[in-house]
């Protein structure tokens, strides 16, 4: 979508997408998992080569996968997955290397790079899957558990997954076990949780969500069409843009960042219609409503528009992605390496798996740097925006930190965004003098200031806890006491009544 126009190979796309939906309504209709291997199978191939004339690329999807399969039926090793997963990430380099050199950047032009990046989270997922099925399950985490692959499939089950048309061309993929219980069980049955008797009679049609998906898309179309071409990156290497006041060029930034991520928004969610229709989506009942949940591979969170820190803005962007680099990239390297090594692999990953150029590594570096500075900030200045015992937050104050928090989080967000789309190095380096460089000038500020002053945070905050500790303990000694008073006056004796009569009389005299 070069400046921010609609190409003919991005219609193509839409169509793919699009088709999937009333194939995903006959696959659901079939009568068993033989016949639903067959179906996915042959759409998806009509899709590839004769749609999208990508026979070459489809050559290469089909081959990469033949080899995983075989390579991780036959070697048992326990290194077998890290093998598995960096021989399908040279496949995968190959192709974007071929792109690279062929001077095809981004989403300029439609091939099947996209499709074979979710075929490799497959893959690699695949690999451990299939190991964990070959160890103790008490050294399994629960999703592991769920995971793991007891019996090795047959080549038709596999490539009924690998090829599995909701999701193929541009995600969200789905684990193999969620895709064997598919195709094999009745949908009740694919619930990760027990469900009760009223859940089971329950009609698992998800019209409430894809209603309120194609409303979102609506938008999102509306906002592509009519202001996206305007408001693009590819604008912001160039006059007028360059000529514009720092502040106006701010506010561009801002609007650019948020109109791109339509694009994504409009692929991805109508992506997840075949994958509701189809029946994968389904996760259960909410356990407040009672309502069937449609969210086990939701791709992205529109809430990822206001997000309050960097680590919430990764987890609801590209969510597929993340699901995969957290389950088999960052849990299975972190007993080995640690939590700020598998961190760094992780990122780093993320930015070969999504190519070579400079602009994917500015950006996820940057991320990561930012990640690790917001998460700093949160661990010693957010507690005093909070009580003493961090449960309550301060009126007024704590709101006042939230909004900064969101600006700067989104502002940050907005303006890296332009790496991560125009890639070039010149083009990148442009568009960050273009506002001085202020993200990493504010962070590296920020970090800085943390480690300057973590110490004093640190002691007000303990002196926080300590003063609020007392006067906790004052208010319990109070109330012990006028507990002591109550009850001693309760047990003191009352006056008799010629006593009182007495008294009466004494006090009558008197007067």
């Amino acid at each position: 979508m070069a400046g921010g126009q609609v190409q003919a190979d991005h219609l193509k796309l839409v169509f793919c997408i699009v088709s999937a939906f009333p194939a995903a309504v006959v696959h659901r209709c079939l009568p068993n998992a033989f016949i639903k291997h067959w179906m996915t199978i042959l759409f998806t191939s009509f899709l590839m080569l004769k749609v999208l004339n990508a026979s070459r690329g489809f050559a290469h999807i089909i081959g990469t996968s033949l080899f995983s399969y075989i390579f991780t039926k036959y070697y048992r090793g326990s290194r077998g997955p890290w093998i598995n997963f960096a021989l399908i990430m040279i496949s995968l380099a190959a192709c974007h290397l071929e792109r690279q050199f062929s001077g095809v950047q981004g989403d300029t032009k439609l091939d099947y790079s996209g499709a074979l990046m979710v075929v490799i989270m497959k893959l690699s997922s695949f690999g451990f899957n299939v190991r964990d099925g070959r160890v103790d399950v008490s050294v399994l985490s629960s999703h592991q558990a769920r995971m793991k692959v007891d019996a090795y499939p047959s080549l038709l089950a596999f490539y009924g997954w690998i090829l599995f048309f909701p999701g193929f061309l541009v995600g969200p993929p789905c684990e193999f076990m969620d895709y064997m219980r598919l195709v094999t069980l009745p949908l009740h049955e694919t619930s990760p949780e027990p469900l009760k008797s009223e859940q089971r009679s329950t009609r698992l049609v998800p019209w409430r969500p894809l209603l309120a998906m194609l409303a979102k898309v609506t938008v999102f179309l509306v906002g592509l069409v009519y202001i996206h071409p305007t408001y693009n990156f590819d604008a912001m290497v160039a006059y007028p843009y360059l000529g514009y006041s720092p502040l106006k060029r701010f506010l561009f930034v801002q609007v650019t960042g948020v109109l791109t991520r339509f694009r994504f928004y409009v692929v991805w969610l109508l992506s997840e219609g075949p994958c509701m229709i189809s029946g994968i989506s389904f996760n259960g009942f909410d356990k407040t409503t009672n309502r069937p949940l449609w969210n086990r591979v939701t791709p992205v969170s529109v809430s990822v528009e206001w997000s309050p820190n960097i680590q919430v803005t990764v987890s609801r962007w590209n969510m597929f992605a993340n699901r995969w680099l957290k389950n088999y990239v960052f849990v299975r390297v972190l007993p080995i390496v640690g939590k700020s090594k598998a961190g760094l692999i992780t990122y780093s990953v993320s930015a070969v798996w999504h190519g070579f150029l400079p602009g994917y590594y500015i950006y996820f570096l940057t991320m990561g740097f930012l990640q690790f500075v917001g998460l700093m900030w949160r661990k010693t200045v957010r507690p005093l925006f909070l009580t003493a015992d961090t449960q309550e937050p301060l009126p007024v104050w704590k709101t006042a930190y939230d909004v900064m928090c969101i600006f700067v989080t989104m502002s940050f967000t907005n303006t890296l965004s332009a790496c991560f789309m125009l890639l070039n190095w010149d083009k990148n380096i442009i568009v960050l003098k273009s506002f001085y460089f202020y993200p990493y000038i504010i962070s590296f500020g920020g970090l800085f200031f943390w480690v300057l002053f973590k110490k004093p945070l640190i002691r007000m905050q303990k002196r926080r806890v300590a003063a609020a500790a007392a006067k906790n303990e004052k208010i319990k000694d109070d109330a012990a006491q006028k507990v002591i008073e109550t009850d001693l006056a309760v047990a003191a004796p009352s006056p008799t009544k010629s006593t009182a009569i007495r008294r009466k009389k004494m006090v009558e005299a008197a007067s």
